[in-house]
């Protein structure tokens, strides 16, 4: 997406499912899961496929990287899988819950962010009930120095994004549109479904899809089924809305961050 004043564009770069991607600044190079055919995609800084890593890991949602592995959640095991850069073989599995492995996704974890040596990540439901219309959701951390899950915040409804940005957790309830900046202030409320977030000097890039469970949201009073990008300004309280018809899920976002 480009943006020059009120006007925009966008265009199609690498055809495929695209789920969350990660920007390894050291190697200029992303790190993308395709959804559909189960790969990792390495995209260099034309946007161009480098190669595919076929992992066939059921329904990945999350990627990050840490050290010498490409960390991969699966929303249908909940479970983290620890794929070896060098060998692209599997070295480490670890379950989220008690739920893990059912292959229905009952915890449904989703996205993730690396900071520092923890891994912070959202999901749908600690009970792994969320398909009763149980929505426990969350986000919690699994340490990466000593693998241990420590849940930090609960009773979210259906969780995206969880992010550090200026030293402070940022995600979305997605679903009631509603943006926090911290685990006590929520700034910005949208109308529709929000994923994806990035910031650049005082503004919030903010993804809306077009369609997604907007039936559960009953406390909104409209829906926008437009998909698109927010630019919010937190310190004037400024939104522009740039409309991305023809997409209709936007899972992750990141400012051009190639060198």
């Amino acid at each position: 997406l480009k943006i020059d004043s009120t006007q925009h564009s966008f265009e199609k770069v690498i055809e495929g499912s695209i789920r969350q991607f990660f920007f390894n600044e050291q190697e200029n190079l992303i790190y993308a899961i395709e959804y559909v055919t189960s790969d990792i995609l390495v995209i260099n800084n034309d946007f161009k496929v480098e190669r595919r890593i076929p992992v066939k890991i059921n329904h990945m949602t999350g990627i990050s990287m840490y050290k010498d592995h490409i960390i991969i959640m699966s929303s249908s095991n909940d479970n983290f899988v620890f794929l070896n850069k060098k060998t692209e073989n599997i070295d480490e599995t670890i379950n989220f819950g008690d739920k893990s492995n059912s292959g229905q996704g009952l915890h449904h974890i989703n996205d993730c962010w690396l900071h520092e040596d923890n891994l912070y990540f959202s999901y749908f439901s600690r009970s792994g009930f969320w398909r009763n219309d149980i929505y426990d959701g969350g986000i919690s951390v699994l340490e990466l120095s000593n693998r241990k899950i420590t849940d930090i915040l609960h009773n979210l409804f259906q969780p995206h994004t969880p992010m550090i940005i200026n030293n402070s957790l940022h995600f979305f309830e997605s679903t009631l549109g509603k943006f926090y900046t911290s685990s006590h202030d929520q700034p910005f409320q949208g109308n529709g479904f929000l994923r994806g977030l990035d910031m650049f000097d005082d503004n919030y890039i903010i993804g809306q899809s077009e369609t997604l469970y907007m039936s559960r949201a009953k406390s909104l009073n409209h829906i926008i089924l437009n998909s698109g990008i927010y630019v919010y300004n937190h310190q004037s309280k400024l939104t522009r809305f740039f409309d991305t018809s023809g997409i209709k899920n936007i899972h992750c976002l990141r400012i051009n961050r190639f060198k």
